[in-house]
């Protein structure tokens, strides 16, 4: 057990802050925070032609493409916390009633 490859092998620490830069393929939108999130979100629905195009133009289709893909994410998460309250409700309402 003393001949294990692996136990004289050094470690690299990472330097610190490291994760505070997304990756090149990582979507930026989807690791901002609530309230930054929704302040684009909302930009983004209430002036909606215009916004994608702004962002085609000025940010690239990299960047408007993970714009949407967020904006999509965000779209299911709300419509399943909408969907898990609403479904317990109607069966509650419906067993109580019915």
């Amino acid at each position: 057990m003393s001949d294990y490859p692996y136990k004289k092998m050094k470690t690299t620490k990472l330097p610190p802050g490291y994760m505070d830069k997304p990756l090149e393929n990582e979507n930026p939108y989807l690791i901002l925070g609530f309230w930054e999130f929704a302040i684009i979100a909302t930009l983004t629905v209430a002036f909606f032609p215009l916004s994608l195009l702004f962002s085609l133009l000025f940010f690239g289709m990299d960047k408007t493409i993970f714009l949407v893909t967020a904006l999509f994410h965000d779209f299911v998460k709300t419509l399943l916390a909408i969907l898990a309250i609403i479904i317990p409700i109607a069966i509650l309402i419906i067993y109580l009633y019915v």
